[in-house]
C-alpha cells in the first residue's frame, strides 16, 4: 500500500514523499530514513 508522508518544520508542512508499506507505522519508519538520507531536518512526520 502507498502512503503520503509529510515533514513538518515549525508547524508547517515542508516536504512530501511517497513510500510503500504494509501499515502506517512502517510507512513512518521508512519516511524517517528516506528524509534523513536526503538531509531533511524535521520537527515531526505525518503519514
Amino acid at each position: 500500500m502507498g502512503y503520503e508522508c509529510w515533514v513538518y518544520k515549525n508547524g508547517k508542512p515542508m516536504w512530501m514523499t511517497h513510500v510503500s508499506a504494509d501499515n502506517k507505522s512502517q510507512a513512518e519508519s521508512k519516511a524517517v530514513v528516506k528524509f534523513r538520507n536526503l538531509g531533511r531536518k524535521d520537527d515531526y512526520i505525518k503519514v
